[in-house]
C-alpha cells in the first residue's frame, strides 16, 4: 500500500514539475516578446507617410471641420488624406516650430506633412509650410 502511494506521489510530483516548467516557459516567452528591443523605439517612431500638397477643410464629400491634405502621386489622380493632430504634432508655418494649432492653418496653404498612417488617415508628426 505504501509503495502504491509513493508511486502516486512521484507521478503527482512529476506532473507538478512539468506544469511549473510549462508556465515558466510561457512567462519567459511572453517576457521576451514584450521586452523592448534596443533601437525599437526608432522603428516604431519611423514615419510611413510623407507628402507635399495643399491643406483643405470643409470641401464637399469631406468630413466637416476636419483638415485634409490634397496631394498627387505620379500617374494618379489627386489624393485627399484626412489629417489627425495631437499634442505631439509639430507645425512650422512661418519661422518657428510649435505644437500645431489647427486654428492657425489656412485652406489652400502648401505644406509638407510627415506622419504615420492610422487607418486611412495620417497622424501628423510634422507639418511644414512650403514656399
Amino acid at each position: 500500500m505504501l509503495k502504491k502511494n509513493i508511486g502516486k506521489i512521484k507521478v503527482s510530483l512529476a506532473t507538478v514539475i512539468i506544469v511549473i516548467c510549462s508556465v515558466a516557459t510561457a512567462v519567459a516567452v511572453y517576457w521576451i516578446q514584450t521586452e523592448p528591443i534596443e533601437g525599437a523605439a526608432s522603428v516604431v517612431a519611423a514615419n510611413n507617410f510623407s507628402a507635399t500638397g495643399n491643406l483643405t477643410k470643409n470641401n464637399p464629400g469631406m468630413e466637416k471641420n476636419v483638415w485634409y491634405l490634397i496631394y498627387e502621386k505620379p500617374g494618379q489622380a489627386a489624393i485627399s488624406t484626412k489629417l489627425l493632430f495631437s499634442v505631439d504634432s509639430i507645425c512650422k508655418l512661418l519661422t518657428t516650430e510649435e505644437i500645431c494649432k489647427t486654428s492657425k492653418l489656412t485652406s489652400g496653404k502648401r505644406v509638407r506633412v510627415i506622419g504615420n498612417f492610422v487607418g486611412r488617415a495620417v497622424q501628423v508628426q510634422r507639418l511644414t509650410a512650403v514656399k
